[in-house]
């Protein structure tokens, strides 16, 4: 028999066995009897013949002692924690799966994009090797011995012109350009244009010239296209002969503080003002008078138009032409002339010889004159320059006359006036030009007049660099209307019908490494081997700071710079003093009117005009002439 003390406690033993292996729990020998008689209480799985359990867990339990009991139990547990810590990084493991794969699905799209964007890539690479072997081909087997003779140009056809640059293709495309919203836009244009306030806002335009487009907003037809003649097309494709890049990019100019050299001249004469030579391009504002001649092939069409409404059509779109690569240029002013300054430009390809001089230091005055085949052209300009604090004003003098001649001894004199050109975020990074006023041309001979108008940029548009205006007989009758942009293109006529009749070249692939130059901005500087011999020593190619710019060399230019600014200064003091006896008499321009007394600031730049001395002295090798030295 077994006694009520030992089935106790094998009760004991048998619960405390279940109790340890659903805890996991690691009761001590001291407080096992508790343990097992709450564990007795506790619903447990049991067979129905409890007793049998309890008599062969006596039987086992006989030969165990204690400490035997106590390291089964440890063993239990610590199989519990080795198994619960495989769990928590298996569950670890199936998380960071299921994170991964979600990131895949949702990056699934975006490598498609890319694979897509890839093969389009190769496949534009793939056509683009092809048309270079197809134009190599085309350039190698090429034929141009006999040229062919072209057409004189039609109503509806803007060609260039065999004495076109060759490096330019100022075409129009079959597209209507809508100069104004007039119809539906609220805002204004300049009117006044005798006050040139700075202040970005808009002054009130007139109901006449709002009506002249109403008809233009109305239609979307594509205007007239115009044709370009292929044969042209092949000439321009040749080379002049002339570099197409410069010796080096421009510098960097973020070391000039502008503010510190400006804040104590705003609303003065910036003319008298010496700047430090980053901030000039390697061309000099005689230079920059000769590329106003860069679309002379618009002349030529003006003298082989048949009315004089045509031929005022040619002169309005040269006389905008001038403006065409403005914007691309304000980062840099051009060098000031010297006193007797010089430059020559013979351009047989362009079919034009130029000529300009620096006639006058205080006012600064420089005279042009230049010459083609049936016309002839003259300015002579003075720019008031002035600083508002954000932006630069250059305010023109003077009057451009241009004469066609018609043949059978008929003559056309033009003249017109330039507009205001105001260089915006002076201090900022990116800067741009604007250009507002109304250039008036007219022509005494036909009566006819144009006056078009350079629409100031409004604070509150984004609208820019537009003109319109219309051509009017001696009555005052509006015979055509012009529209476009200046830096874009000009049109004539009203939609749908409107006519492209100039558009600007494309300027070189890199052009903002290079001031923003075409490609007649970089020929004008090069000194031809076979032009070098041939110019004076005044001629600004020679000029040794602005060469010295152009090769790169700063601290030489600004050196030499100070130095030629400095001579001009003490040849003047020395004419003040007698030392050089009577004033300065320019070589190749005469003054007019010379029994007035004027003042510097009344001097006004229609008092020269051409000598037409230049070019025969020239031809003589300049013999008899004293040159007086610059640098």
């Amino acid at each position: 028999t077994v006694s009520s003390q030992e089935i106790d406690l094998d009760s004991g033993v048998s619960g405390s066995l279940v109790s340890s292996n659903l805890s996991g729990s690691n009761p001590s020998l001291n407080t096992i009897s508790g343990h097992y008689s709450s564990a007795a209480t506790r619903p447990v799985s049991l067979p129905a013949d409890a007793s049998l359990v309890k008599a062969q867990v006596k039987a086992s339990m006989e030969g165990c002692s204690k400490e035997d009991i106590l390291q089964l139990a440890n063993d239990i547990q610590s199989d519990l924690g080795s198994m619960k810590d495989r769990y928590r990084k298996q569950r670890d493991h199936i998380r960071q799966l299921l994170e991964t794969e979600s990131k895949s699905n949702s990056l699934q799209p975006q490598f498609t994009l890319i694979s897509s964007l890839r093969q389009s890539l190769n496949l534009a690479l793939q056509q683009n090797n092809t048309l270079r072997s197809k134009l190599a081909r085309i350039h190698a087997e090429s034929d141009i011995g006999e040229l062919p003779i072209l057409a004189a140009p039609q109503e509806a056809t803007l060609t260039r012109g065999i004495n076109g640059s060759l490096s330019y293709s100022s075409s129009c495309v079959s597209e209507f350009f809508d100069a104004r919203e007039y119809a539906d836009s609220g805002e204004d244009t300049d009117d006044d244009i005798s006050d040139y306030d700075i202040s970005d806002t808009a002054e009130s335009g007139t109901e006449e010239d709002d009506n002249v487009y109403l008809e233009a907003d109305s239609s979307s037809s594509p205007v007239a296209e115009t044709k370009v003649s292929e044969s042209t097309m092949e000439l321009e494709a040749l080379s002049t002969g002339r570099r197409r890049v410069l010796p080096v990019p421009k510098t960097d100019t973020e070391g000039v503080n502008l503010w510190n050299l400006l804040r104590k001249n705003i609303g003065k004469d910036l003319s008298k003002i010496s700047m430090p030579v980053t901030l000039n391009e390697p061309l000099s504002t005689l230079q920059r008078l000769c590329e106003e001649l860069e679309y002379a092939e618009l002349l030529e069409k003006a003298v082989k138009s048949e009315t004089p409404l045509e031929r005022i059509q040619w002169v309005v779109a040269f006389s905008v032409s001038c403006y065409g690569s403005y914007n691309a240029r304000a980062s840099h002013k051009p060098f000031n002339p010297l006193l007797g300054e010089t430059f020559e430009c013979v351009r047989e390809d362009k079919g034009f010889k130029f000529i300009s001089e620096q006639v006058s230091h205080h006012p600064p005055i420089s005279a042009a004159h230049a010459t083609g085949t049936g016309w002839e052209w003259f300015q002579c300009l003075r720019i008031r320059s002035k600083f508002w604090g954000k932006s630069m004003e250059f305010q023109p003098e003077g009057k451009v006359q241009l004469t066609l001649d018609l043949g059978d001894g008929r003559k056309e004199t033009y003249i017109w006036n330039k507009v205001t050109s105001c260089i915006h975020n002076l201090l900022g990074a990116e800067r741009w030009v604007d250009l507002y006023g109304e250039s008036v041309l007219e022509c005494k001979e036909s009566g006819l007049a144009a006056r078009i108008q350079f629409v100031k940029a409004s604070y509150w548009s984004t609208k820019r660099y537009e003109l319109f205006g219309t051509i009017t007989d001696d009555e005052g009758s509006v015979l055509q209307n012009l529209f476009g942009k200046w830096s874009e293109a000009l049109y004539v006529g009203k939609a749908p019908s409107a006519k492209c009749i100039w558009r600007p070249g494309a300027l070189p692939e890199d052009f903002h490494l290079y001031y923003g130059f075409s490609r007649f901005a970089i020929e004008l500087n090069e000194l031809m081997p076979s032009e070098a011999s041939s110019l004076p020593p005044t001629d600004v190619r020679w000029r040794p700071d602005q060469r010295a710019l152009e090769d790169g060399k700063i601290a030489e230019a600004e050196s030499i710079k100070l130095g030629v600014e400095q001579a001009q200064r003490d040849r003047r003091r020395q004419r003040e003093l007698g030392q050089i006896p009577g004033p300065y008499k320019p070589l190749w321009f005469g003054e007019t009117n010379l029994e007035e007394d004027l003042s510097e600031e009344e001097t006004k730049p229609e008092r020269w005009t051409f000598n037409n001395t230049y070019w025969k002295t020239k031809s003589e090798g300049f013999q008899g002439i004293e040159f007086e030295p610059l640098w």
